[in-house]
């Protein structure tokens, strides 16, 4: 388990801090801001759900309705609001999504 975490944690999108605005920026970069929080897999098969760190580490497990099948998502966990901010799909459903364009994911 830990090492399959590991493996979608090098899959995770890799962020680039945007120093100066280019000028091809409105219509050639696909850009969105991070919110506050610890970033983390969330990781669900049937209905059952666990968060768990960039390292593979359990953070927490809880139900919900996600598609049949292994879904992991890419995101930030605010834990004072019990919230998750999806930023990327890299299963959906049993379907990989790690060589899908970034519009599709």
């Amino acid at each position: 388990q830990i090492k399959r975490c590991q493996y979608f944690a090098r899959l995770m999108t890799q962020p680039d801090w945007m120093t100066e605005v280019p000028p091809n920026l409105l219509h050639d970069w696909l850009v969105y801001a991070k919110p506050e929080g610890k970033r983390c897999l969330l990781i669900s098969d049937s209905g059952k759900t666990q968060v768990r760190q960039k390292n593979g580490r359990f953070m927490k497990h809880f139900y919900c309705r996600l598609p049949r099948g292994q879904t992991i998502l890419d995101g930030v966990a605010e834990e004072s609001t019990n919230t998750f901010y999806v930023t990327d799909a890299l299963v959906w459903g049993d379907s990989p999504l790690e060589a899908a364009d970034a519009e599709c994911r």
